[in-house]
């Protein structure tokens, strides 16, 4: 099935909205349960269909035998170089800002080792 540029754009934007609330099962954002689910999320796209976009969508292919680029993020450079651009555009911070990286619990992969020995 063809995908049209506003259910791309639609996809897009769940994507980023569920970055922002993640329950405990992503299939939640369609629940019948009213407390667990998203009315704008299932409003606006099926889950069978997210689901099938979410499988199929790529945001290109490598050639059969080429090296892979030193940067893990190809794929989605340029969409998240015109994030960024767009995000400095919209938010400037004024002089008095603090973030204390200490207080969120992070418990994901990086691809590269770090060490503070002043954080908790």
């Amino acid at each position: 099935m063809a995908t049209s540029r506003q259910e791309f754009l639609a996809y897009l934007g769940i994507r980023v909205r569920m970055g922002l609330w993640k329950p405990a099962n992503y299939r939640d954002f369609w629940s019948t349960n009213r407390v667990l689910r998203h009315e704008l999320v299932a409003e606006v796209i099926t889950k069978d269909r997210f689901d099938q976009l979410a499988t199929h969508l790529h945001s290109t292919h490598l050639e059969e035998g080429a090296p892979l680029p030193e940067d893990r993020m190809w794929k989605h450079r340029p969409v998240v170089d015109s994030l960024n651009d767009s995000f400095r555009l919209v938010f400037v911070p004024g002089q008095d800002i603090a973030i204390d990286e200490s207080l969120w619990k992070f418990r994901g992969r990086l691809g590269f080792k770090t060490y503070n020995p002043t954080k908790r």
